[in-house]
């Protein structure tokens, strides 16, 4: 006959809680750095779009300016403090490695604003006044 085999009784599984718990907490750290990274992202495009709003501010200062005068024509100091402002990037005005323009063709006057944000391409913002 065969010889039954005693067997000792099955002891629960130990430590299988804190790998659930690991995991847990692994799962819950990438969610985290993945909403750091949606900040960042979201920071960058916030400061993108300030740029962009800032340039067109800019520009407009300088042509309101030519309509006020009724000419495309303004005097060189109006234009180079135009062109500090533009270049002086503070909370207020300007803009990060900024730089403005304005030709002058006729009755046309062509106002071009280019910055380039640090850790970033150049960026250009261009208007066209025409004073009748």
């Amino acid at each position: 006959m065969a010889q039954a085999i005693a067997r000792k009784p099955a002891r629960p599984a130990r430590g299988f809680l804190l790998i659930e718990v690991l995991v847990a907490i692994l799962i819950f750290s990438f969610a985290v750095l993945g909403l750091i990274a949606l900040l960042a992202s979201s920071m960058q495009t916030s400061i993108d779009g300030e740029n962009r709003e800032r340039a067109a501010i800019l520009a407009s200062q300088i042509a309101n300016e030519m309509w006020y005068m009724k000419t495309v024509n303004l005097p060189a100091a109006d234009v180079t403090q135009w062109k500090t402002n533009v270049a002086t990037a503070n909370a207020q005005s300007g803009l990060p490695s900024g730089v403005g323009s304005v030709s002058v063709n006729g009755n046309i006057a062509f106002i071009q604003v280019t910055w380039k944000p640090r850790h970033g391409v150049q960026h250009q913002y261009q208007t066209v006044v025409q004073i009748p």
